[in-house]
């Protein structure tokens, strides 16, 4: 066999048929449209996504609240008094100050008396105010803008609670496609 039957392709004498310089202007068109495409679906959903994320930290809160609001009513037989300030009834009830519970979602957390219509002290609401610039709620103004209104009433056997009441004096100004099923009435 002779040396040059030996020598590696790129050395030998045959033209090359196809050599590739990269992508074509062509190519590269159609792939930032296609990214273009996917981030446009992509990131709105991502960010209701995130927005649901939020609401859901606002509703475990009042998840742990409720058990403070139902020791509170076995001990007392009645919910904090809304005839107090909001910082006097949340410690009525063995809580922080209402801006205590303050988070990047989270503005203020309060309880009160009342909140089912036709109840008195047999119902207490928990009201959480979330961030504006969240941008969670139903476009109302002031400090209803962007609360989460959840009621807990004593029915004589037992408590009802009642996550995201939107059938309350106050209700919920949450758009109801932020708020888990698991939570809507």
């Amino acid at each position: 066999m002779a040396t040059q039957d030996l020598l590696p392709l790129r050395e030998s004498k045959m033209p090359m048929l196809y050599r590739s310089k990269g992508f074509s202007l062509l190519e590269i068109i159609i792939s930032i449209s296609i990214l273009s495409v996917l981030a446009s679906v992509a990131i709105p959903q991502y960010n209701t996504y995130m927005k649901k994320v939020r609401v859901a930290e606002a509703i475990e809160l009042t998840y742990a609240i409720r058990m403070s609001m139902e020791m509170a009513y076995i001990d007392q037989r009645a919910f904090p008094d809304n005839g107090l300030s909001i910082s006097a009834r949340n410690q009525s009830i063995g809580l922080n100050d209402p801006s205590s519970y303050q988070t990047d979602t989270i503005e203020a957390m309060w309880v009160g008396t009342g909140g089912v219509p036709g109840t008195t002290t047999t119902s207490g609401h928990i009201a959480v105010t979330l961030d504006p610039d969240l941008e969670v709620g139903n476009g109302g103004t002031g400090i209803y803008s962007n609360m989460l209104l959840s009621t807990l009433e004593w029915t004589g056997t037992g408590f009802k609670f009642t996550c995201g009441d939107t059938n309350t004096p106050w209700p919920s100004s949450i758009r109801s496609d932020f708020i888990p099923d698991s939570c809507k009435n």
